[in-house]
């Protein structure tokens, strides 16, 4: 909150620097009053920041709105560039092979990425988007779109802090969504225990005598895999879960 002598004394040092200019065609009393209620709900720190920026900035005598649009840039100071903002969203794109893994891509950008990109759905979509139209129709429109919610984020902190609080929306990006459960994946040992179940219960009910080849084949997959095999079937487990979850 800024008192009616923090507002006073900023305008001291702008008509210092810019001198009778600074109230020529109004008076010194009106000028108190209309910056007094638009900087009201301001941070005296952040104003005080933002007349010097203007200051050592702006030629010509300044209002109110150089001094909003200097506070925002200060707000949006180390926000991701065009092509930052793209390579985020090519990682992310990347990573996507299914559901689950679209989400937790989507989760880890950052929240304006998230508003660009909406949902982990979108995420999926550029996925089966080949390389090439990727990293050119798509890489314009995804910079164009980041460009536009900049400025769009611009106009929104160059408003006074009440008018914000009532307009957060215009900034609000999607929560980061919560993946699902994990769910048991059956071991190979898990697998062939079932099939032996099954096989005795069937030898049983249908009064069977055992099957030497088929225990043999059990028994075989029942050794331990090489390294190389643990490889081959993790790669297809996980192709047949990314498969299921789509």
């Amino acid at each position: 909150m800024m008192s009616i002598e923090e507002i006073g004394l900023m305008l001291d040092m702008l008509e210092a620097n810019y001198g009778e200019s600074f109230y020529r065609g109004t008076n010194k009393k009106n000028v108190l009053k209309t910056w007094a209620v638009q900087f009201a709900h301001d941070d005296p720190k952040e104003v005080a920041e933002a007349v010097r920026t203007v200051i050592n900035t702006c030629e010509f005598r300044p209002n109110i709105s150089h001094i909003r649009r200097a506070m925002a840039a200060a707000k949006m100071a180390g926000q991701l560039t065009e092509i930052e903002a793209f390579r985020l969203i090519s990682e992310a794109v990347n990573k996507t092979y299914g559901w689950e893994s679209a989400v937790a891509a989507f989760n880890e950008l950052p929240p304006i990425l998230r508003k660009l990109t909406g949902t982990p759905n979108m995420l999926q979509a550029w996925a089966k988007v080949d390389a090439k139209t990727f990293q050119s129709v798509n890489m314009s429109a995804i910079r164009a779109s980041y460009k536009e919610l900049k400025d769009q984020e611009a106009e929104y902190y160059a408003l006074p802090k009440d008018l914000r609080e009532s307009q957060q929306w215009r900034i609000a990006a999607p929560e980061a969504l919560a993946l699902p459960e994990a769910k048991h994946e059956r071991t190979v040992s898990e697998m062939l225990d079932d099939m032996d179940r099954f096989a005795r219960e069937y030898r049983e009910k249908y009064s069977m005598t055992a099957n030497p080849a088929y225990d043999d084949r059990v028994a075989a997959f029942r050794k331990p895999l090489t390294p190389e095999e643990q490889k081959i079937i993790e790669r297809k487990m996980k192709g047949i879960k990314e498969n299921e979850n789509e």
